[in-house]
């Protein structure tokens, strides 16, 4: 479409001077220009009239930006798949005692009286009367008053309908060694290192620690909060116990997550 615009009021003396836009709209489909002529009279002159042609290209209204393309979300890979952890406590061949000799170390902030590491525990026993695959050994070798501690736990824990069986006790220096490279071949040296600590750490080796089971008895013992003088010690090994008078007033300590070496 064409517009020709001229200015009103005024003569005009001289000749006109024609501008003509031309615009180009770029619609969505394709669709024919548009033109604008406006004539516009210019100052009196003697040179003919002239013609101004201006073009432009306008986007059409209806065109929209394209959108910003997303960002790739990254996609976390598998975990790790867990390892096996050991069902049971092996058993290892016991060394011939000697003398016993006291030392002073810390369990969870408690003092303990160590009893002598070269002195070894039974090592086995015969089969645990309510699950046959754990043992329930003699507390022999445990300094005295776990021992007797342990004696009187299982008789109380029988006036509930509950057994007690005492699947792992003393043990002495060689005997944790032993063990240590049991679990190194049957379950790796990583879990051998989460479950077992160096003999000078253990207390085992120190004895006044218990292995109790089945998972029946350990549950009860723990259930007694420490009021018997028992505490369980790790998050992983809900058999582990371990002895002090100090329990019985204070309460068991807070658990560790694993033996610490």
């Amino acid at each position: 479409m064409s517009l020709v615009a001229g200015c009103s009021g005024a003569p005009t003396a001289g000749p006109e001077v024609t501008v003509t836009v031309r615009s180009t709209v770029v619609p969505t489909t394709a669709a024919p220009s548009s033109q604008s002529v406006i004539s516009v009279p210019a100052a009196p002159s003697s040179t003919p009239a002239s013609t101004i042609e201006v073009s432009s290209t306008l986007p059409s209204a209806s065109r929209s930006p394209t959108p910003p393309t997303s960002a790739p979300v990254s996609t976390p890979g598998p975990s790790p798949t867990p390892k096996t952890t050991p069902k049971t406590t092996p058993k290892t061949t016991p060394s011939s005692p000697k003398t016993t000799t006291g030392t002073t170390g810390t369990s969870a902030g408690v003092s303990q009286v160590s009893a002598d590491p070269n002195v070894a525990g039974p090592g086995d026993g015969p089969a645990c009367s309510v699950d046959p695959q754990y043992s329930d050994e003699a507390p022999t070798g445990l300094r005295a008053d776990v021992r007797a501690g342990w004696v009187a736990i299982k008789k109380l824990a029988a006036s509930k309908k509950v057994t007690l069986c005492l699947n792992d006790g003393k043990r002495s220096a060689a005997q944790q060694i032993a063990l240590f490279d049991e679990y190194v071949k049957d379950y790796g040296e990583a879990n051998a290192r989460f479950y077992v600590l160096p003999p000078a750490k253990s207390a085992h080796v120190k004895g006044y620690a218990v292995d109790v089971q089945p998972a029946t008895a350990y549950q009860w013992l723990q259930a007694t909060k420490g009021r018997q003088g028992w505490c369980r010690m790790y998050d992983n090994e809900p058999w582990h116990f371990e002895y002090s008078t100090s329990y019985q007033k204070a309460g068991c300590p807070a658990r560790l997550p694993k033996p610490i070496g």
